[in-house]
């Protein structure tokens, strides 16, 4: 078994958006879903998918022309040190997300749990309308004086802090069942 080293990196979004993960090579496409929602900070209430050069793969039940995502693993996708893959989540807001295999490293352990080792950068909340109404969201945030911006402060709540990244938070859901995902959907 293989573990990879992956940037994970939100496209069309300035400044980036990313995070670094380890994985095993052999995780199951619908358990690196739940991986990349815990990392990225999304919360498991949209449909997803995952796209490479040669196919597209869902879970069936999205009833989405693609390949069963629940038979697919990372490797088979993914298995050339510096290709790359498209994870959509959202598909009213688009979340495009790039998927870089950086390094393969051989481990000879027996157990493996994802782990979290850099990022920048909280990710947009669920529904804010895309990248447009996110930027847009931002700048407002940044105006005290602007209308909207008690709205958009009391949608979002005290914690969230579109600079702030948890590492040591990240890492610790992703030791819980399910990587630490909700299951919303």
């Amino acid at each position: 078994m293989n573990v990879y080293q992956l940037r994970i990196q939100l496209d069309k979004i300035e400044p980036i958006i990313w995070r670094r993960i380890l994985t095993t090579s052999n995780v199951r496409l619908d358990d690196f879903h739940r991986i990349l929602q815990t990392v990225m900070g999304w919360t498991n209430s949209h449909l997803h998918l995952f796209e490479s050069d040669s196919a597209t793969y869902a879970p069936l039940e999205f009833e989405i022309d693609a390949l069963d995502s629940r038979k697919i693993k990372l490797e088979d996708i993914l298995s050339k040190v510096g290709s790359a893959v498209r994870y959509e989540y959202d598909f009213g807001d688009g979340w495009v997300h790039t998927l870089t295999l950086e390094k393969t490293v051989q481990f000879d352990g027996e157990v493996f749990v994802a782990q979290c080792i850099g990022g920048e950068r909280s990710c947009p909340p669920e529904d804010c309308g895309g990248i447009f109404e996110f930027q847009r969201m931002l700048e407002i945030l940044m105006n005290p004086e602007h209308e909207e911006y008690l709205g958009f402060k009391e949608w979002l709540g005290r914690n969230y802090h579109p600079e702030k990244f948890d590492l040591k938070k990240v890492n610790k859901q992703l030791q819980k069942k399910d990587y630490g995902c909700e299951w919303i959907m």
